[in-house]
């Protein structure tokens, strides 16, 4: 898939319905590194190609040049399709990213390199439970309720907030209508 960036995925997934049956006394492909099967819904024949081999005959062996700890996916137009591991980048997974060696995020936050093409940061912070942020530098608002023991205990609560104001609201949030409603849906822990 010559047009794909290099940090896409592209998925092939095979789900046949029954056996895919491997015809050898009739097929017209000689397939030199594959199986030669027929296509369920037609009359047509084609290459089913062993691991490391490509092409309309499974005649081309890929060469993935992809680094040890990266996963080649294929070959196009004689270069690799490589899917890296978390802190390596390029073509090949040959290059390391340093933006996470020094750890940012706080709060044992998660450092997760960004990709340039698409992101407006070097790096993301995923945030454990209870963190958010940034870098997780603050602490997520929590709401305790506590329930009678006659009360039975749903599974998850579904929340409404309402937000009522006389007093005039600063510059930057004066496009907002009174009231303002914020609904918060949430799995309640026990």
């Amino acid at each position: 898939y010559s047009f794909l960036p290099v940090h896409s995925l592209s998925l092939r997934v095979d789900i046949p319905i029954r056996e895919v049956i491997t015809i050898s006394n009739t097929c017209p492909l000689k397939c030199l590194h594959g199986q030669c099967r027929y296509f369920l819904n037609s009359d047509k024949y084609f290459c089913q190609c062993f691991d490391g081999y490509s092409g309309m005959l499974c005649s081309i062996k890929n060469s993935c040049d992809c680094s040890s700890d990266s996963i080649c996916i294929g070959v196009v137009q004689n270069r690799s399709i490589c899917i890296c591991p978390l802190g390596k980048f390029g073509p090949r997974c040959y290059l390391k990213s340093t933006v996470c060696i020094s750890n940012p995020c706080l709060n044992s936050g998660e450092c997760i390199v960004g990709d340039e093409k698409i992101a407006e940061t070097d790096y993301y912070c995923l945030c454990p439970e209870g963190f958010m942020g940034l870098i997780c530098e603050k602490i997520q608002t929590k709401i305790e309720f506590i329930f009678e023991k006659t009360i039975p205990i749903p599974e998850s609560i579904l929340i409404h907030f309402f937000y009522v104001s006389s007093a005039p609201r600063p510059p930057a949030q004066s496009h907002l209508a009174d009231p303002t409603r914020t609904t918060l849906i949430s799995k309640i822990k026990r």
